[in-house]
C-alpha cells in the first residue's frame, strides 16, 4: 500500500516547523512523496503554501478543540485515503488523533520544542502516549523530553532529524553589490 500523508499545521506564521513543511510539500511532488496539506489557521506563508505543488485546504480552528475541525480533517483524510497524518504540535496532533479514530490512518508526532508552556505541556503528556509514531527532531530532544518531562521512550519513538532545502541555503549576491567582508572594511583572508 503507497503512503499518502496529511500535514497539518495550526498556523503559517514564519518559524521552524512551518518553513519545515514548506520545504518538505515544495520538494514532495518531485520526489515522488504523496502529500496532502492542511492549515487550521492563517499566517505569512499562506500564499507560498496555496502555491507549493500538494493539494492545500484551509481550514478554520474555532476552538480549542473544534469538532467541526475533526470532522473536516475525518473528511479530507478520507477523500484522499491518507495513511498518516503528521502534526508538529500537541494541538494539531489532538485534532489528528480524534479525526483518525475509526480510519487505518496512522497519527505521527514531531517532538520540536524543549520549552512548553503550561497548556501545552499537559496536551503534549496527554497526545504523545495516543500517537503511533513520535518523533523527536535529534537525540538530544528525545533524551530532554524523557528526563525533563518523563516520557517514557519505547520503540513508537524515532528521532527523525529536521532537514532543510539546500536550494535554500545556497547564498546569493546580487551583481555589483559587495561581500560582507568589503562592507565591513576587512582583509579577504
Amino acid at each position: 500500500m503507497a503512503i499518502k500523508a496529511l500535514y497539518i499545521l495550526d498556523s503559517l506564521n514564519r518559524g521552524g516547523a512551518e518553513t519545515l513543511v514548506l520545504d518538505l510539500c515544495r520538494n514532495a511532488p518531485s520526489n515522488g512523496l504523496e502529500v496532502v496539506f492542511a492549515a487550521t489557521g492563517g499566517g505569512d506563508l499562506e500564499r507560498e503554501f496555496e502555491e507549493c505543488g500538494v493539494p492545500y485546504h484551509r481550514l478554520q480552528r474555532r476552538f480549542p478543540i473544534d469538532p467541526f475541525l475533526i470532522r473536516s480533517l475525518r473528511k479530507i483524510i478520507k477523500d484522499n485515503e491518507i495513511t498518516i497524518v503528521h502534526s508538529q504540535q500537541a494541538v494539531e496532533a489532538i485534532h489528528a488523533y480524534f479525526a483518525t479514530r475509526g480510519t487505518r490512518a496512522k497519527c505521527v508526532m514531531s517532538l520540536q520544542n524543549y520549552i512548553l508552556d503550561e497548556k501545552n505541556r499537559i496536551a503534549t503528556k496527554w497526545i504523545v502516549p495516543r500517537m503511533d509514531a513520535v518523533c523527536p527532531v535529534s537525540n538530544a530532544m528525545q533524551e530532554w523530553f524523557r528526563t525533563a518531562e518523563g516520557f517514557p521512550i519505547t520503540e513508537r519513538y524515532f528521532v527523525l532529524h529536521n532537514g532543510a532545502d539546500p536550494s535554500r541555503l545556497k547564498p546569493v549576491r546580487p551583481a555589483g553589490s559587495k561581500t560582507l567582508r568589503e562592507e565591513l572594511g576587512i582583509s579577504p583572508q
